[in-house]
C-alpha cells in the first residue's frame, strides 16, 4: 500500500504539518513498513496482556495472536479505503493516518471487549491507558531511529536548523 501511495500516487507519506525543507525524511521506514509491524506486535501484545492481567483469559502469546489478527484486519480495511481515496482525491495523508489509528485502536479494544467480555466503561479505559502506552511506545521508536540515524550519518544536526533567510 505504501508503494502505491509515494511511487505511483506521489502521496507525501512523510509530510506533516511539523515537518520543513530541512526535516529528514525518513521514507526507508516506509519501505520496511511490513517487517517493522512484525517487530512492534510483540509490544503491542505485551502492552494488551499488561493491561489485561487481571482477566487471565488469555496468555501473552494468545495475545500476541489476537493483536496479529486484528492489526492485519485493520490494515486490509486501511487498505481498501486508502487506496480509492489517495486515488480520486487530494487528501493529505497526516489525518486520514490518524484516522486509522483511532479506528486501529477502537476495533483492537471492542475485539477485546469480546475476548474478555468486559463492559464499555472497562474497556474504554484500557483504550486510554493503551493510548498512553502506545504514545510512549512511538516516541521510544522515534527515538531509537533518531539515534540509527545520527550514528549511520543519515540524520545530521545541521537538519534541524532553520532554513537560511
Amino acid at each position: 500500500m505504501f508503494y502505491i501511495l509515494q511511487d505511483i500516487y506521489g502521496v507525501k507519506l512523510t509530510e506533516t504539518s511539523f515537518a520543513n525543507e530541512n526535516t529528514p525524511k525518513l521514507d526507508f521506514v516506509f519501505d520496511y513498513q511490513g517487517i517493522l509491524s512484525y517487530l512492534i506486535m510483540p509490544f503491542y501484545a505485551l502492552m494488551t496482556w499488561v493491561l489485561f492481567l487481571d482477566k487471565k483469559a488469555l496468555n501473552y502469546t494468545e495475545h500476541l495472536v489476537a493483536n496479529a489478527y486484528i492489526v492485519g484486519q485493520v490494515t486490509f480495511v486501511q487498505f481498501l479505503i486508502c487506496i480509492p481515496l489517495f486515488g480520486f482525491f487530494d487528501v493529505s495523508y497526516e489525518p486520514v493516518n490518524g484516522l486509522i489509528l483511532l479506528f486501529m485502536v477502537a476495533y483492537q479494544f471492542y475485539a477485546l471487549k469480546k475476548i474478555h467480555q468486559i463492559n464499555f466503561f472497562e474497556s474504554l479505559i484500557r483504550a486510554l491507558a493503551y493510548f498512553i502506552m502506545l504514545i510512549v511506545l512511538m516516541m521510544g521508536i522515534g527515538i531509537f531511529i533518531a539515534i540509527i540515524g545520527f550514528i549511520t550519518g543519515a540524520i545530521k544536526p545541521e537538519d534541524f536548523l532553520p532554513p537560511p533567510q
